[in-house]
């Protein structure tokens, strides 16, 4: 989900919000690459449901979440990494580390992907040791 605070005046609170549920393990946090936009991970509805409620409850923060689908993501090397590989059906975000990935829009993607650009490695995890 692409998540914006309702409200510009109570972007304090919004920002409180988001540092302390992603702390929390709430949801994964991405920032769009580009445009540093909020993009949330979870593992179903019920936890961008949960991350809505709370955030409105105890940050008086409403937020508007919007869809993107569902997204497998993959780190790439920074090393390896060209802007230009970003499409709407890999989307290039960073995580909390500002290590950045693709979050793929299906399984075609990432293999069209992988045809594309053959020699660049994706993982499927990022070990926090490295950062």
């Amino acid at each position: 989900m692409q998540v914006t605070s309702k409200n510009v005046m109570k972007q304090k609170s919004f920002h409180k919000g988001m540092k302390q549920l992603v702390q929390e393990g709430a949801v994964q946090l991405y920032r769009n690459y580009q445009t540093n936009e909020y993009i949330l991970g979870a593992v179903g509805q019920l936890q961008f449901e949960v991350f809505s409620y709370r955030m409105k409850n105890e940050y008086n923060s409403e937020v508007v979440m919007t869809p993107i689908g569902s997204r497998t993501a993959r780190w790439i090397n920074p090393e390896q990494l060209d802007t230009s590989m970003s499409s709407s059906r890999n989307l290039l975000v960073k995580d909390k580390f500002d290590q950045p990935l693709f979050l793929f829009e299906n399984d075609f993607a990432m293999r069209w992907f992988h045809g594309k650009y053959p020699d660049v490695e994706l993982e499927a995890g990022f070990n926090e040791k490295e950062v």
